[in-house]
């Protein structure tokens, strides 16, 4: 866990992607523990790195970490710390924190899974890229949608994902994270 601070960009990307498969073992929560306590109190590297760490993965409990971090100094780290809202969110407000604390607030009950279909929405091509890609690899569904294809092609196979949530909500009820 401790490499993920590591001087050597290689060997901290490295260690985060380890790190992902130990997202089971009681201690893992422990370690995020710490990542949060670093984006707020770490020096200018620590607290680059731990927006690293909790964008890879995917770490919902920073967000409001994150948020704090938008109209920060140095601006590296404020950039940073956007790319990381919208990676884990899938959604892209901005800069504006007052946005975002609203945000997290209507929708910290809502699984991420579900944050991850509404990303197939979004405007950015990006985002819809990654949020089909981590949707794909999470249920094994695919649906037809492609983030690329036209806006009516995509409206037909978001309908397939929000009915395949919809039935997903009621068969398995917290399945989903």
């Amino acid at each position: 866990a401790l490499r993920i601070f590591d001087a050597e960009p290689a060997i901290a990307s490295l260690a985060l992607e380890v790190l992902e498969g130990y997202r089971d073992v009681p201690d893992f929560e422990w370690v995020m523990a710490g990542v949060r306590d670093l984006l707020r109190r770490g020096d200018d590297f620590q607290r680059l790195r731990a927006v690293l760490a909790a964008s890879e993965l995917k770490d919902r409990e920073a967000l409001p970490a994150l948020i704090d971090l938008l109209g920060t100094r140095p601006k590296e780290l404020a950039e940073d710390a956007h790319r990381a809202l919208v990676e884990i969110t899938k959604q892209d407000l901005g800069v504006s924190d007052r946005r975002w604390r609203a945000w997290v607030s209507d929708n910290e009950a809502v699984p991420r899974t579900r944050w991850l279909i509404d990303g197939l929405r979004a405007q950015d091509e990006h985002i819809r890229k990654s949020a089909q890609a981590e949707l794909n690899k999470l249920t094994g569904q695919f649906f037809g949608y492609r983030f690329d294809a036209t806006r009516a092609e995509r409206e037909s196979g978001m309908q397939a994902w929000n009915e395949w949530w919809a039935a997903q909500s009621k068969e398995a009820p917290g399945r989903w994270p």
